[in-house]
């Protein structure tokens, strides 16, 4: 029988408080140290995984990795350990929520409140690069802030180590969630850099100021051209109140060429404003490339920065959802058969699988495949009246085993249903699932 930590009320030698958060590759519980009362957050590798040597060594990098990073805008990991065959990763426990759920009560941010949260961030991504590590999934989702308006970085499953001699990542593989991720992650991620987060740091502040994602419309394939083509609306269009120096540092941000973005974050920084330390740095090293000095002087710390309110905190912690309840809200039983195809390999020999339910904001598919924790998945329709659109795009957020010979997955979708589109969804048949990332397992 699977153990239940919960109901043991133990994890190594932590107490257990409560479960705050689950997915397809592990679980998280709130917890607290018996030895000096710290409360602390740790995440346990799902049972199922313990045995995949793979997941095993991607879980352990994690921490190894994480553990490098002292900053104060990134979760601070602080042990790794072993409870019987499981293995779990103890954090800082932050009271808060995500971005994400934020931008889903209050669509968007001001500019003022945006730039706050963006620079955080630009910090705890430049400390990253300095240490050569590249998170790969920049997103709402990957950002805490708590009541006092600081955020924090978290979830460095995707990151990687600049010239590590062991790649936990396939070639040809895109990692990292499809809007926010640069285009050359769809063709080699395991050779991305620095830029890349910063295109994806751009797509999440074009989505904070804006409340609008960028490249929402249209199937996975588009979605790409678009991105390669740069065919991004202007944020000033969608804002007009926004200054024109903002909506210019995320279009540079985004460009599709890697070298037309700016560097680093400090360089993106000195985008956005003069006053923040990192945009000082880069227009400090600037004059010191062109006119070099005796010694370097850096800058006094930055004052202060206002938090975002309270009340936005407080109302989106209280709107959100837990995440057992986002798998059980208002599903519909929904039968279909379709095929799975990896999108970026051959597409013959289809994977058959069925839909179980779904929901507003997702989809229940059982398949003899398991696609891993983070895939994305194209959803083709027979009718093209949904929404006047005839695809969405699905991302797998768990996976469980169903038999000896089945998976049970749940995805979410890259948006909310409306009402009427899903009662248009349930009208019809699913008749095509296109993977849009080959990094998938069998």
């Amino acid at each position: 029988m699977v153990k239940s930590f919960s109901d043991i009320g133990l994890l190594g030698a932590y107490e257990i408080l409560e479960k705050v958060g689950a997915g397809g590759m592990g679980t998280v519980y709130k917890a607290r140290n018996p030895k000096n009362g710290q409360i602390v957050a740790i995440k346990v590798l799902s049972p199922e995984y313990v045995e995949d040597t793979m997941l095993l060594k991607r879980f352990r990098r994690e921490f190894d990795v994480a553990s490098k990073l002292d900053h104060p805008h990134i979760v601070r990991v602080l042990e790794y350990g072993m409870d019987g065959n499981y293995p779990f990763i103890v954090m800082e426990y932050v009271e808060g929520t995500s971005l994400a759920a934020v931008l889903r009560r209050q669509k968007r941010l001001s500019e003022a409140d945006t730039l706050h949260v963006m620079l955080q961030i630009s910090e705890a991504l430049h400390l990253a690069h300095q240490n050569r590590i590249i998170h790969r999934d920049v997103n709402p989702a990957n950002i805490l802030l708590d009541p006092h308006g600081q955020t924090r970085l978290i979830d460095l499953g995707l990151v990687k180590e600049t010239g590590a001699s062991v790649m936990m990542t396939r070639s040809k593989t895109c990692m990292g969630t499809l809007i926010y991720a640069a285009p050359e992650q769809f063709e080699d991620a395991g050779n991305v850099d620095a830029r890349a987060d910063i295109y994806s740091l751009g797509a999440t502040m074009y989505q904070t100021v804006t409340g609008a994602y960028p490249f929402q419309s249209g199937n996975t394939f588009t979605m790409l051209q678009r991105k390669l083509n740069n065919q991004l609306t202007d944020p000033q269009k969608l804002v007009p109140e926004l200054s024109r120096r903002v909506a210019d540092a995320i279009l540079k941000a985004m460009d599709p060429r890697p070298d037309h973005r700016p560097s680093n974050c400090a360089e993106f920084a000195s985008l956005l404003t003069d006053d923040h330390h990192l945009a000082r740095w880069h227009v400090q090293d600037q004059h010191q490339k062109a006119k070099p000095r005796s010694r370097s002087i850096r800058p006094a710390p930055p004052a202060p920065m206002k938090p975002l309110p309270a009340a936005v905190i407080a109302a989106a912690i209280a709107g959100e959802p837990k995440e057992d309840e986002r798998r059980r809200a208002n599903r519909h039983a929904f039968g279909g058969r379709m095929d799975c195809r990896p999108l970026l390999k051959t597409m013959a020999d289809p994977v058959m699988a069925e839909a179980i339910d779904v929901s507003a904001t997702g989809l229940g598919i059982v398949s003899p495949r398991r696609f891993e924790k983070g895939s994305l998945i194209q959803i083709d329709f027979p009718q093209k009246d949904l929404g006047g659109r005839d695809s969405l795009v699905v991302k797998v957020c768990w996976v469980r085993k169903h038999n000896e010979t089945m998976w049970s997955m749940g995805g979410r979708f890259h948006r909310p249903l409306t009402d009427a589109e899903l009662q248009t969804l349930l009208s019809q048949e699913i008749r095509t699932v296109v993977l849009a990332k080959s990094d998938f397992e069998a």
